[in-house]
């Protein structure tokens, strides 16, 4: 349709109609009306509605209905509605080019596809790398090396990187519409802290043709703590220790994660003057992206350990008093390198980054 004529005699694209610019802010608005409605397919639907509408509106008719009325809606008409002032529309797209995207905007609203987007869930999940690398390379048994041939990995690497880039183009777009963006977001992840000191080097493989036979020798038995964390531009909820009611140390499952979010997180997290936040939630993601993981954990071990702790109860008090110390200047400054990390990483098309570039 791109080369067609529409009704008023003009093309589709071009300048005061549809421009690449313009497809890049419809196409960040329809992932805010995914991810601000992920419990209903109803308010999805009508939220993408808002956006055709939106772009119908002139001072004459404006169709504003639909848009979002908090302090932080998208929609200009509706900020100025709060602050009471009078909005001129400047940037309406011609009535010919809106109604020829009305069937796109009808196949996006479809609600079986809307059903896919529910609760955040994956409509895909053979499109996880975790899902597809661990399919073929089981954690737990040896496997020959061929059986990730040279055009699997590099299919599961321009895999990675693309899901990285598409990543980054959302963040982006997010930033482009809502600039302080990155600063609610609210990273969360957990860290193992071995009292011997032991630092984790998780899926960690050694790829061979043959079984390599290496071992690794560890205590039976080591003592660890486990620990989470939530982190924004705003400051840390944490350190949260899994212990059962005894007080005793444990590992994470998911009545005990449950837990954690409904008896800390949540009544934490209302101690904070916070008005809207996006909670990340601690997943299997790329470490160069995830604050907690470049940042957090890494300043954290690099100090309780310093003065040898000998019990877990020491650790514990260590690592408490490391997080309490940790200024907000300096986790302002970690966001703010987040959105750096984002301009790196698209430059380099989703490859990972060297972490040498951004030093504290």
């Amino acid at each position: 349709m791109r080369g067609q004529k529409l009704s008023d005699g003009k093309p589709l694209c071009g300048r005061n109609r549809l421009t690449e610019a313009e497809i890049d802010r419809l196409q960040a608005y329809y992932g805010l009306a995914i991810r601000r409605n992920l419990s209903s397919v109803k308010d999805m639907q009508q939220a993408i509605w808002a956006i055709f509408l939106h772009k119908l509106s002139t001072d004459e008719k404006p169709q504003h209905g639909f848009c979002p009325s908090d302090s932080d809606t998208w929609c200009k008409f509706k900020k100025a509605e709060l602050l009471g002032e009078t909005y001129h529309h400047k940037n309406s797209l011609p009535v010919d080019v809106v109604e020829a995207m009305r069937p796109v905007f009808r196949d996006l609203a479809n609600p079986e596809l809307l059903k896919k987007c529910l609760h955040g869930g994956t409509q895909n999940p053979n499109e996880s790398v975790n899902n597809v690398i661990w399919s073929r390379v089981p954690k737990k048994t040896f496997v020959q090396l061929e059986v990730l041939s040279l055009d699997n990995l590099v299919a599961l690497h321009f895999k990675y990187d693309q899901a990285r880039r598409r990543f980054v183009e959302w963040a982006q777009n997010e930033i482009a519409v809502v600039p302080d963006f990155h600063k609610r977001i609210l990273f969360s992840d957990k860290a193992h802290f071995w009292l011997n000191g032991y630092v984790n080097k998780q899926n960690c493989r050694i790829w061979n043709e043959a079984n390599p036979q290496v071992y690794v020798e560890t205590p039976l038995h080591p003592e660890k703590l486990t620990v989470w964390c939530a982190l924004w531009a705003g400051g840390i909820i944490g350190p949260y220790f899994f212990k059962t009611d005894e007080g005793h140390n444990v590992t994470v499952n998911g009545d005990r994660y449950r837990a954690m979010i409904t008896i800390f997180f949540i009544p934490e997290l209302n101690n904070h003057d916070v008005q809207e936040l996006w909670f990340q939630q601690d997943v299997a993601t790329s470490c160069d992206l995830t604050p907690l993981d470049y940042f957090l954990w890494g300043y954290v071990k690099s100090l309780v350990y310093a003065d040898k702790p000998q019990t877990l109860a020491y650790l514990e008090d260590n690592i408490r008093r490391v997080i309490a110390d940790i200024r907000p200047q300096m986790l302002e400054k970690v966001i703010e390198k987040w959105t750096s990390r984002l301009d790196c990483i698209g430059a380099s098309r989703g490859s990972p980054m060297p972490e040498i570039i951004f030093k504290m």
